[in-house]
């Protein structure tokens, strides 16, 4: 089933996959800082004003439904393909990941300000484990539940340091 109430193992999972997302990304960004790579803000993240933020987050949590569709439907379709060509179901599910992850983190060019290393490394590579997610329990709702948390944490602190240089607080 695509869609399904989390059950304990899932949200286990969950957790252990967003702890592991956030090392990562904090390793990644540590990583890139060190070798020199410049790296970008989301420009997606609003920081005009406070008002408009529960909006912002009503459309964060559809968007966030909507990349997380974008990429299982990918994944499926990528899988297949290479499978077709290969009949070697373990190279599908190897390279098929792999190319998601690629394309996946490209597609966010315009929001980090077209860093392409950034991209690939952080958001890409990144959202292995939103990925992995769904392909242990084969449950979109997990992997979305793990994006989510994910883009809040960043998103928020984001928000927080935007606020803090225009004087909000």
């Amino acid at each position: 089933m695509f869609f399904k109430i989390p059950t304990l193992n899932d949200v286990k999972l969950i957790i252990v996959c967003y702890i592991l997302s956030m090392i990562y990304s904090l390793v990644a960004i540590l990583g890139l800082t060190a070798l020199g790579v410049p790296t970008a803000a989301n420009t997606a993240i609003p920081t005009q004003s406070i008002y408009p933020m529960a909006s912002n987050a009503v459309i964060m949590l559809i968007g966030l439904m909507e990349e997380e569709l974008f990429k299982i439907i990918m994944l499926i379709i990528l899988m297949a393909a290479i499978y077709y060509f290969t009949k070697n179901k373990k190279l599908s599910v190897i390279l098929g990941v792999f190319l998601n992850l690629m394309i996946f983190g490209l597609c966010h060019l315009s929001a980090y300000n077209y860093n392409v290393i950034q991209c690939i490394v952080v958001i890409g590579l990144g959202s292995f484990f939103n990925l992995f997610v769904y392909l242990k329990t084969k449950n979109i709702v997990n992997s979305y539940i793990v994006h989510v948390l994910i883009d809040f944490l960043f998103d928020s602190i984001g928000i927080i340091f935007a606020f803090h240089y225009m004087g909000v607080f």
